[in-house]
């Protein structure tokens, strides 16, 4: 399947930089503080488009049977490797905690889970002659490259950045679409802000457009005639995908498409892009996979993101106890240490001190993610493109 497109991948993050650049030093600082502050050291992510395109060409449709755990994931095969892109892949690359949030948040009429306060009073200091639900994120972008901007408070010039950041480039909203009063209530209170489960929040409203891309490419592939070009927009935050695309495609590095930085945490951090792709150069990266330079299966977490406030927000939230649907995988295990307990209490343990069964066990769910995605890889979904 070789069929090019145009995709505007609109939660790109290539905003940020403008944003940036208007900040004073003492507001980088308190940008920098908050749960996006690690933004001002991204790099640009431009011109991989078509490499998004082509990936989804790969895509395939698994049975929702297949899915025990009941998580939402991406699927694809390239070549004799089966992939998949899912929540976890999502918060290793973003850093973003996992948690519960108000599943209408940001939504008409959700301000009322977020605050019982009728007034907003952030809104009415940045926008005194707006509404709560008139305010649009054209007006963030003016009032943040206007001369006003240079009259606000420090935390308020902050907060504007942040809503704005978040809808530009994390949700891929549109200059005319209106921003919701809850991101004014939320950031008035910068603590409930970077406490937020920006992870599962994102990667819900993300996986929507995601999951939809392969009903637009399946449509246009369905008609008899294809005058046009097929084209097509992706919302949400579609950076970490792109990311995803580097590191499990290692021929795009050594096209020189992509270069690696550093080895630093998130990994959204670590990655730039080098050039805007062309439809030949995305050719290329396949053949340089057909030529022996396969795609990898799996991303696992390295050490340091085993005990990562973020990885372990996600491991909690998925597969924490209390969980209606919980891994199978990870039940195995536990079963395995319930075991272990009861022959340590009854003194037929043949442990070698106090701490080998931490040890054991640390080690156990470091080898666990590879286990979880192995059981769903050698499954056979329902394959649409190959």
């Amino acid at each position: 399947m070789n069929t090019k497109a145009f995709a505007n991948l609109k939660g790109s993050g290539g905003n940020i930089c403008e944003v940036f650049e208007v900040l004073d030093d003492v507001q980088r600082a308190i940008f920098r503080d908050t749960v996006f502050g690690y933004f001002i050291d991204v790099p640009r992510l431009q011109g991989d488009a078509l490499l998004f395109h082509k990936m989804f060409l790969h895509q395939i449709r698994p049975d929702p049977v297949l899915s025990p755990d009941g998580i939402k994931r991406l699927y694809f095969r390239v070549g004799n490797t089966k992939m998949v892109y899912g929540p976890e892949e999502f918060c290793l690359i973003t850093g973003f905690n996992f948690g519960e949030y108000p599943k209408n948040i940001g939504r008409k009429g959700s301000e009322k889970l977020i605050s019982s306060k009728k007034r907003c009073l952030l809104r009415e200091r940045l926008f005194p002659d707006h509404t709560n639900s008139s305010v649009k994120i054209g007006d963030l972008k003016r009032l943040i490259l206007n001369q006003t901007f240079l009259a606000l408070d420090d935390v308020d010039a902050v907060r504007v950045c942040l809503i704005y950041v978040l809808c530009e480039s994390f949700l891929g909203k549109e200059v005319n679409d209106r921003v919701p009063q809850d991101w004014f209530f939320l950031a008035e209170n910068l603590d409930l802000w970077n406490s937020f489960a920006w992870g599962s929040y994102l990667w819900d409203f993300t996986y929507v457009d995601l999951e939809d891309t392969w009903n637009k490419i399946h449509h246009y592939l369905s008609l008899s005639e294809r005058g046009q070009t097929l084209k097509y927009s992706v919302s949400g935050f579609t950076a970490p995908i792109r990311i995803w695309i580097y590191e499990m495609i290692p021929a795009v590095r050594a096209c020189g498409f992509a270069s690696r930085k550093n080895k630093d945490l998130p990994r959204l951090k670590r990655w730039s892009g080098t050039k805007k792709l062309k439809w030949v150069d995305v050719n290329k990266i396949w053949s340089k996979m057909q030529e022996g330079l396969p795609p990898r299966q799996n991303m696992l977490p390295g050490d340091g993101e085993m005990t990562s406030s973020y990885y372990m927000s996600f491991q909690e939230y998925v597969y924490g106890e209390g969980k209606a649907v919980p891994s199978p995988v990870r039940d195995h295990f536990r079963r395995q240490e319930k075991s272990s307990s009861s022959m340590s209490s009854s003194g037929r343990s043949h442990g070698r001190g106090r701490g080998s069964g931490k040890h054991k066990l640390d080690e156990v769910l470091k080898r666990l993610n590879a286990l979880e995605q192995h059981v769903f890889m050698n499954r056979q979904p329902t394959e649409v493109f190959c």
